[in-house]
C-alpha cells in the first residue's frame, strides 16, 4: 500500500500518539507493534527508532537499544532527549566515559536539561569521580530545587568522600522535601555513627523504622552500631529482625562473626572462639554463598589478636570459610602472567591509615626513604579516608597516590591496572576492604607486616615481615605466611617532639598524693589475666593509682570496669579512666607517671616509641607472640633490659620499684635518653626491607 505523503504524515502522527499511550501505560508489546508499523511507512522515523530503543532497554536488550537510539540520532541529531537516553543505556553498560560524552552532547543542545545533569552525576558517581558527581548534582538542584534524588545522591557522594557534616546537611534537605525518605534517615544515622555519635545515629535508625517498619536496612545498620559498641545481644536481635524481613546471607555471617571487645575471662575467650567456628561451619554446610563479602559482611575478625592465643588455625578456618562461600575472592589478575618488567621494582603499599595514625607513624618514613633508583612507590588509599597534614606529607613522598573505591571488584581491578611487582599490606585485619582484597592475586609478591601483628590465614599472602628481635623461637608455627626476620623492627619512626611545657598532674585531675601507674593502651588490649596483675600492684602499693584511657564507646569502658570490680573489688576505688587525648597531652601524662605499664598479651609499639622519646621506662612482659614482644624488641635495640619482666610476679615488682625507687627510675631514664636514638629514623631498617623486596621479586621471576 502506498500512502500519499500528506496522508502518510497524518497516519504516522495518529499512530505515534496511540503507541505512546500504550507505552506510557506499560503495554510495551502493543506499543512496539505500532512503532514497527510506522517504520514500515517511514524507515527513518527517528521518534519510533528512539522509542523502540527504550523498549529494548526496558527488556534488558542494551545492545539493541544502543543500535536503535544511535539510528534515531543519525536521522535527527538535534534531539537532546535522544542523547540523554543513549547516555542512560551506556551507563547501564558501565561505559561511563561514553555515557558522560553523550550527556554532554545533550547539554550542548539544551543547557538547562535538568535530568541530564542528574544522570551525568550518577555516571560520575558510578565511576567514583565524586567531586564531578557533586558538581552535577549541585547544578541539578540549582535548576530544580525540589529534585529530591539529586540531594540524596549528592549525600551518598559526600559520604563516600568522608565529608560527614556536609553529608548530614544534604540528607536533611532530602527530609525537608520528603520526610518519609527512609534511605535518608538511614544514611544520616550512618554518618553520625561514623562521627562517633551513637545516640544520634540510633535516633535516625528508629525514625527509618517508624517510616517503614519493614526496612531491613535500618535493623542492619542498628545492629552494626551495637556491634561496634560491643553490645552483642542487641546486635544479634537487630540482625535477626532484619533476616526475618529480608533473608540475607551476609547478615547471617555478621551474626556468626560477632566477638566481644572485652571478654569476661579466659574461659569466655575459648567459648566465643569455639562458637564462632561452629557457626561458620554450619553456614558452610548449609550451602550459604556470598557475592561480595566486603559489602555484605563488612567487618573483620579484629579481636582475635587480643585473646592471647595462637591464631593460625582459626585464621585459616575463617579464610577457608570465605573462599568456600565466595570463590571469586581468590581472583587472579588477568595480566598476572603477561607483565612487562622495567628496571625499577614497582611496589604498591596499601592501607586506610595514611594519616595521623599508628600505621602512618610506623611506615611513613619508609615510604619517603625508599630508593627511587630501585623502586617506584604507589600508595593505595581508600576513598573517604581521613586527610590531615600527615596524609599530605605521605602523599607527596609517593610517586603516585591511588584512591580505591569501596567496591571489592572495582578496587582490585584498579590495583591490577598498575601491574605491580609487589603489593605490600601495612595492616590486614583492621579494615574489611583490605582484608578481602588480600585474598586476590594482584602481584607476584604479596606481603604483610605488623601493622596488625597476627597471621592472616590467607593463601595468597606470601610473606609476613616481622623482626628477629621480636619473634620467639619457633615463631613460624604462628604464621601461614613465610616469615622474613630482619634484625630490627621494620619502621622508620620520626622522633616525636616532647611537650613544650612540663605539665602537672593537676592538668589531668590527678592528685600528687598518689603513685601513678599509667597504662595508656587501648582497653580492648586488656586480657583477663592482666586484671590480677593490676589488682596485686594496687594492693602492694597503698598509694598506687591506676590510670587508663577510656575506650571509644562508653559501654566498652564500663564492661572492663565491671570486670575489674569482680577481680579486685577491694582496690577498685583507685582506678581512674581519662578521656582520649591528643599526642602532646599523652606525652605529658606519661611524663608525670611514676610507672608506665605495657599490656601483656598485646603490648605497645607506637605508644612505647612515643614514651621512650621522653626517657620514660615501660614495664613489659613478653609472651609467645610478636604482638606481645614489640616493646621487648625496642629494649633489645637500646640494650636496656631493666624493665623486661620474666613473669607476672616480676612485672609487679618492677612496676612497684619504678614507682617507689626514684633513683633507680632516674637511672633507667638516663639510659633510655642516652640510647634511644637507635629507635628513630632508622635508615638501616629501610635498607633491610629494600634488600628483601629485591630478593623476593627475583625469586618470583625465576
Amino acid at each position: 500500500m502506498v500512502i500519499p505523503p500528506k496522508k502518510s504524515n497524518i497516519y504516522v502522527n495518529e499512530e505515534l500518539q496511540r503507541a505512546l499511550k500504550y507505552h506510557q501505560s506499560g503495554q510495551l508489546k502493543e506499543a512496539e507493534e505500532i512503532y514497527n508499523k510506522i517504520l514500515v511507512v517511514n524507515p527513518h522515523h527517528s521518534d519510533s527508532l528512539h522509542l523502540l530503543g527504550l523498549i529494548a532497554q526496558q527488556a534488558g536488550k542494551s545492545d539493541l537499544a544502543l543500535e536503535l537510539i544511535n539510528k534515531a540520532i543519525e536521522n535527527n541529531p538535534g534531539s537532546p532527549v535522544y542523547y540523554c537516553n543513549l547516555g542512560n543505556v551506556l551507563l547501564e553498560q558501565r561505559r561511563f566515559e561514553d555515557a558522560i560524552s553523550s550527556y554532554k552532547n545533550a547539554l550542548q543542545l539544551k543547557p538547562d536539561y535538568v535530568d541530564v545533569y542528574y544522570n551525568m552525576g550518577n555516571a560520575f558517581r558510578a565511576n567514583y569521580k565524586l567531586d564531578e558527581a557533586i558538581s552535577c548534582y549541585e547544578k541539578t538542584v540549582q535548576l530544580r530545587p525540589d529534585y529530591v534524588n539529586a540531594y540524596y545522591n549528592m549525600g551518598i557522594s559526600l559520604q563516600d568522600l568522608g565529608k560527614l557534616d556536609e553529608t548530614i546537611s544534604c540528607y536533611q534537605k532530602v527530609l525537608q522535601l520528603k520526610p518519609d525518605y527512609v534511605g535518608a534517615h538511614n544514611n544520616i544515622g550512618n554518618a553520625y555513627k561514623n562521627q562517633g555519635k551513637p545516640n544520634e545515629a540510633l535516633t535516625y535508625y528508629h525514625q527509618a523504622i517508624q517510616v517503614n517498619p519493614d526496612d531491613a536496612g535500618a535493623y542492619v545498620n542498628m545492629g552494626n552500631l551495637y556491634r561496634d559498641q560491643s553490645k552483642l545481644s542487641e546486635a544479634v536481635s537487630c540482625y535477626q529482625k532484619a533476616i526475618q524481613i529480608e533473608p540475607d546471607p551476609g547478615v547471617e555471617v555478621k551474626i556468626a562473626m560477632l566477638l566481644p571487645a572485652i571478654c569476661e575471662s579466659k574461659e569466655s575467650i575459648k567459648r566465643c572462639r569455639k562458637k564462632l567456628i561452629e557457626q561458620i561451619e554450619s553456614l558452610k554446610n548449609k550451602g550459604l554463598t556470598l557475592e561480595d563479602p566486603h559489602r555484605q559482611v563488612g567487618y573483620t575478625n579484629f579481636y582475635f589478636a587480643y585473646h592471647g592465643l595462637n591464631d593460625i588455625e582459626i585464621q585459616k578456618q575463617i579464610a577457608s570459610f570465605y573462599i568456600k562461600v565466595c570463590p571469586d575472592l581468590e581472583w587472579i589478575s588477568p595480566s598476572y602472567n603477561k607483565r612487562q618488567r622495567d628496571n625499577k621494582i614497582r611496589i604498591g603499599l596499601i592501607s586506610n591509615h595514611f594519616y595521623d595514625h599508628t600505621i602512618a607513624k610506623l611506615y611513613g618514613g619508609i615510604i619517603k626513604n625508599m630508593s627511587r633508583d630501585k623502586f617506584q612507590v604507589i600508595l593505595f588509599r581508600f576513598l573517604g579516608g581521613k586527610e590531615d597534614s600527615v596524609s599530605k606529607d605521605i602523599n607527596s613522598s609517593a610517586d603516585e597516590v591511588v584512591f580505591l573505591p569501596p567496591e571489592l571488584a572495582t578496587a582490585r581491578q584498579k590495583i591490577d591496572g598498575y601491574t605491580l611487582d609487589i603489593l605490600f599490606y601495612l595492616d590486614i585485619g583492621m579494615e574489611p576492604l583490605t582484608y578481602f582484597l588480600a585474598f586476590s592475586r594482584l602481584a607476584p609478591v604479596q606481603c604483610v607486616t605488623w601493622g596488625h601483628p597476627v597471621t592472616t590465614g590467607i593463601p595468597n599472602m606470601d610473606y609476613f615481615i616481622s623482626s628477629g628481635s621480636a619473634e620467639p623461637l619457633g615463631a613460624e608455627e604462628h604464621y601461614t605466611e613465610r616469615l622474613f626476620l630482619p634484625k630490627r623492627l621494620v619502621t622508620y619512626f620520626y622522633r616525636p617532639e616532647q611537650p613544650k611545657e612540663t605539665s602537672s598532674r593537676g592538668k589531668f585531675g590527678l592528685s600528687e598524693d598518689y603513685k601513678l601507674y599509667v597504662c595508656p593502651q587501648s582497653i580492648f588490649k586488656f586480657h583477663p589475666d592482666f586484671d590480677d596483675i593490676l589488682g596485686k600492684i594496687l594492693r602492694q602499693d597503698p598509694k598506687g593509682l591506676l590510670v587508663l584511657i577510656e575506650g571509644k564507646y562508653k559501654h566498652i569502658t564500663e564492661t572492663l570496669f565491671e570486670r575489674f570490680k569482680k577481680v579486685f573489688p577491694d582496690v577498685i576505688d583507685r582506678v581512674r579512666f581519662l578521656p582520649a587525648m591528643p599526642k602532646e597531652d599523652f606525652l605529658s601524662l606519661v611524663m608525670v607517671a611514676d610507672a608506665v605499664l605495657d599490656t601483656p598479651f598485646f603490648g605497645g609499639g607506637n605508644t612505647s616509641l612515643e614514651t621512650f622519646v621522653c626517657g620514660v621506662p615501660v614495664v613489659t612482659l613478653p609472651g609467645r607472640f610478636l604482638r606481645d614482644r614489640l616493646t621487648l624488641a625496642l629494649y633489645k635495640q637500646m640494650g636496656i633490659m631493666d624493665c623486661v619482666a620474666k613473669d607476672a610476679q616480676s612485672y609487679i615488682e618492677i612496676a612497684f620499684r619504678l614507682a617507689n625507687d626514684k633513683a633507680w627510675r632516674d637511672r633507667i631514664k638516663k639510659n633510655i635518653i642516652d640510647c634511644s636514638d637507635v629507635l628513630y629514623e632508622d635508615i638501616e631498617a629501610v635498607h633491610e626491607l629494600e634488600h628483601f623486596f629485591e630478593s623476593a621479586v627475583e625469586k618470583a621471576r625465576e
